[in-house]
């Protein structure tokens, strides 16, 4: 295969900052806002459920589905 720097490929990052911004209020003290910052930014969840169900599909033949794309209303 024959490389050709005709056309060359566009990449695009989005960069952002590491650390959320949050709004609590201007009206807050600002060793308050700064404690629940904290607090937001170190939570973790420790709860979670987990099932021993299992899915199984079975299907009656191989023809694939296929629904032509539709517009999207606008509201």
């Amino acid at each position: 295969t024959e490389m050709s720097d005709a056309s060359p490929e566009s990449f695009v990052f989005a960069i952002t900052d590491d650390i959320p911004k949050y709004d609590i209020g201007p009206e807050i003290p600002k060793q308050t806002r700064n404690d629940v910052e904290a607090l937001l930014v170190s939570y973790r969840p420790n709860k979670f459920k987990t099932t021993d169900i299992e899915l199984s599909i079975t299907v009656t033949d191989d023809k694939s589905i296929y629904h032509s794309p539709r517009r999207l209303p606008y509201y």
